[in-house]
């Protein structure tokens, strides 16, 4: 990573991620000719279903520019066009990392079916290329057993296939880390050479050469796994981004490697220990009469003092979410269309112009929003500023007259409470899931006056509320009453400031069990229609969260802020934002 990028803040850096997430899908649509095809959040999707894309070289990290987002582009448009799927399926090799080496080196086959009319695409593929191999080349990876092999195969099997010399530093290297294995590797790669343009003989003799590098693996007793696994601290690191988990073997794979983008049928083992100590509260019950009272004159002077443009952020708010409705007709229009009843008027009168009728249009406000607050232990110390947040979007909404929904949610006690008591008498089973007391608060509710929310809203300043955080639990939960309202349009926005995390569930099921579910949760929502947006307080939320607005704390009162956030309501449901 660069200097420069370096000292972008967190907004900054989102902006360009999204900038180069959009160039990438243009890039994708125009030459594989699918116009569902989007790139977000260095993931593929078609239709909104992630496609795992198993070419370790072309798997891209934040750091990276445009020109690797280009490589990523062309390279996907030609397995696109070039890969007969009936053909490719039926050879497909078994062993995840036979798979691997397979759905690589068709990758490679593809490539060499650029049309001479691409001269950029090619130009592109072979300059990533040529930078991954000298990545690859200099790492601490090429200090194992497994490192100098992986480097030789592929150099070989692209050099046969492209034509193309690797370069003079990596010959060595190649030649004495395949010198065991080209007696059996060499005549399939040549066969594989011969039969580019044909899939039906090029795929027998690609899954034996990818069995055969997994025999040698094997010999080696070096896992190809425990090599992927490796934690890269720096940009200038290295890493193979191995994706062996399996999946839809139908579906074209992108190489991932963090648990923070799981495949498709992550979360989908999640499991909840004990329901008993769950609960789902009104807010105005979680504090005292009197104290919430105290609570609400306060917020109603820090209120006051912020100066926010309401009414003027509520017009732009009801502008961005309108959709046009025909509710009459202009007639005796010179343009539109035929007006049946000024028929006798065209032979009477041939000269007339005034024939047609047009729609009238007017914008028709169809939409209904929840704001869902992460009521974590991290978030106590911007209680003030989340209150006043949730202030400020009730007061445009009523405005505005769009149906929201606040909602919170947090934990009823830490570690585990006694639900981890619950599993502890149970004498401790294995995998237990969710192990805690789930705590789900309503502020604001569809059906309850803005004016009267407003001193529910004023709960979230009582500091007992924040403990641990269920996101997955919570977005689903809110997805749930919002898929009740009465609405075309359903927009969920989850304010939060990072992963979720609650003590006991992540210690007795793993570090990323929770992020897992938050992703199959966010899912399964956009699959329904809603529309989900992550506001990051101080961090960028584009790992989670399809559509993210990450904020300075200190700006999150702006009417900027606001802004942005309309900006995002503008085109629901495009790729392209």
């Amino acid at each position: 990573m660069g200097r420069n990028q370096r000292l972008l803040s967190a907004p900054a850096q989102a902006r360009r991620q999204r900038r180069l997430d959009r160039l990438t899908t243009v890039g994708l649509r125009a030459l594989s000719g699918a116009p569902r095809l989007f790139y977000r959040n260095l993931r593929l999707y078609d239709a909104g279903t992630p496609l795992r894309f198993i070419a370790p070289h072309l798997a891209c990290d934040e750091a990276d520019g445009l020109a690797a987002r280009r490589a990523l582009a062309d390279a996907y448009a030609l397995r696109r066009l070039w890969t007969r799927p009936e053909v490719h399926l039926l050879h497909a090799p078994q062993p995840p990392l036979a798979r691997l080496f397979y759905e690589w080196f068709e990758v490679f086959r593809v490539e060499t079916l650029a049309p001479d009319s691409w001269p950029g695409a090619r130009q592109n593929i072979d300059l990533h290329f040529r930078q991954w191999s000298g990545r690859f080349h200099d790492a601490t990876l090429m200090e194992s057993r497994l490192g100098p092999l992986l480097f030789g195969v592929i150099q070989l099997v692209r050099w046969r296939l492209h034509g193309v010399l690797p370069e003079e530093r990596f010959l060595d290297t190649m030649t004495g880390a395949i010198r065991g294995v080209v007696d059996e590797l060499g005549p399939l790669v040549r066969v594989m050479a011969r039969n580019t343009r044909d899939p039906a003989r090029f795929a027998p003799a690609s899954r034996d050469a990818a069995l055969q590098i997994l025999q040698v693996i094997g010999d080696l007793e070096a896992g190809a796994p425990a090599a992927a696994q490796a934690v890269r601290p720096g940009r200038r690191d290295f890493y193979l981004a191995f994706d062996l988990d399996g999946g839809d073997a139908a579906a074209l794979p992108i190489a991932a490697g963090s648990a923070r983008t799981p495949g498709a049928a992550a979360g989908a083992g999640y499991r909840v220990f004990t329901h008993a100590f769950d609960a789902e509260r009104p807010a105005d019950r979680m504090v005292r009469r009197a104290l919430l009272q105290e609570y609400a004159l306060t917020l109603a002077a820090s209120a006051a003092r912020l100066r926010l443009p309401l009414r003027r952020l509520a017009r732009e708010l009801s502008q961005v979410l309108q959709r046009p409705r025909v509710d009459d007709w202009h007639f005796e229009q010179e343009y539109g269309r035929i007006d049946a009843r000024q028929l006798t008027r065209l032979v009477t009168s041939p000269l007339e112009q005034r024939l047609f009728q047009r729609p009238r249009q007017t914008g028709q406000t169809d939409a209904a929003l929840t704001l869902l607050i992460d009521c974590s232990g991290s978030m106590r110390q911007h209680a003030e500023a989340l209150a006043l947040f949730a202030t400020a979007l009730n007061r445009m909404a009523g405005i505005a007259q769009v149906p929201l929904e606040v909602l919170g949610f947090s934990t009823r006690s830490w570690n585990g409470g006694r639900a981890r008591a619950e599993w502890m008498r149970q004498r401790q089973p294995e995998n237990p899931g969710r192990v805690a007391e789930r705590l789900h608060l309503v502020f604001q509710s569809f059906d309850m006056r803005p004016v009267r929310a407003r001193q529910h809203i004023a709960a979230l300043l009582r500091p007992v509320l924040y403990r641990e955080g269920l996101d997955g639990e919570a977005v689903a939960w809110a997805g749930r009453r919002l898929a009740m309202a009465d609405a075309r349009r359903r927009v969920l926005l989850v304010l939060s400031d990072g992963c979720p995390s609650e003590t006991a569930t992540v210690q007795l099921n793993g570090a990323h069990y929770l992020e897992q579910h938050l992703h199959a949760a966010v899912g399964r929502l956009g699959r329904r229609g809603i529309e989900v947006i992550g506001i990051g307080l101080g961090l960028d939320l584009r790992h989670f969260y399809p559509l993210d607005l990450p904020v300075e704390v200190e700006r999150l009162l702006h009417a900027s802020t606001f802004r942005a956030l309309w900006r995002l309501l503008w085109q629901p449901g495009s790729a392209l934002r």
